[in-house]
């Protein structure tokens, strides 16, 4: 297992809440979209410390997921996710990829956390965890 970089730059930020997951082989509907809206966010000056602070929220209690969950789950090569967040910092739509039991686990066990509002409404934002391969 990888484990995080503490780098918020290469944490890339995340999504979870309820998941819109798809089948371990196929990508679900959207995500092309999404984590191209999810980059241009990223690399956008006037996104770029939302996403940094996004990342900071997120490193503790991903961190601790990933400790949990790999106590539990055989297989936990990693998983990438991608939130869209309301205009109250809420996450509105998550997408997961690949679907597989680690990446559930991830999601249970992190739980809500509380962000700030985002530059504008329905903002992309992602976060890999582990040795996610796209």
């Amino acid at each position: 297992m990888g484990g995080f970089r503490r780098d918020p730059r290469w944490i890339a930020l995340l999504l979870l809440a309820v998941g819109c997951a798809a089948t371990k082989t196929e990508t679900p509907a959207g995500w092309e979209e999404a984590a191209r809206a999810a980059r241009l966010n990223q690399r956008s000056p006037a996104s770029s410390h939302y996403h940094a602070e996004v990342a900071r929220r997120y490193l503790g209690p991903l961190e601790r997921a990933e400790r949990n969950c790999s106590l539990r789950v055989p297989d936990t090569r990693g998983a990438r996710f991608l939130l869209r967040l309301a205009a109250d910092g809420t996450p509105a739509e998550t997408l997961v990829h690949p679907d597989t039991e680690f990446a559930r686990c991830l999601q249970r066990e992190v739980g809500e956390v509380d962000l700030p509002p985002p530059p504008e409404p329905d903002h992309w934002v992602a976060l890999s965890v582990g040795e996610w391969v796209p």
